[in-house]
């Protein structure tokens, strides 16, 4: 509680604007009715930010609470990742070069058969390149 607490003071909300908003915004939900549609709490933060305009503070918190990543799995996995490519004979990469080579990496074809190596090869040797003399 002492963490929210200073965060509506980073961003000067007042407890109390956002204890009225969160009972108005309660009212609005149980308003809508038993829907079927709403079963989890990312459907009531959607919910929050689509009806900004009318609770912003709700709506803002909604927006940082459908953002926060639920482990740390995938920012362990980037730096595995990179530990992977950047190695002590690739260390002058730029870092355009890093970005691109981690998201073919993590993003690319999960099926090597997926991808046009001959298109890769010929848009690759257009640059002038040590190793092609």
């Amino acid at each position: 509680m002492e963490s929210l607490n200073s965060f509506l003071k980073s961003v000067s909300i007042k407890e109390s604007d956002l204890e009225s908003e969160l009972i108005g915004f309660h009212g609005y939900i149980r308003g809508m009715g038993c829907s079927k549609s709403i079963s989890t709490v990312r459907d009531v933060a959607q919910i929050a930010v689509r009806q900004i305009c009318s609770y912003p503070v709700v709506g803002m918190l909604a927006k940082r609470l459908l953002v926060l990543p639920v482990s740390t799995v995938d920012c362990e996995r980037g730096f595995s990742k990179q530990n992977i490519i950047k190695t002590d004979l690739r260390n002058s990469l730029k870092i355009s070069t890093l970005e691109n080579l981690m998201r073919i990496s993590i993003k690319g074809p999960s099926n090597s058969a997926d991808f046009n190596f001959e298109m890769a090869f010929d848009i690759w040797s257009k640059k002038a390149r040590r190793i092609l003399n």
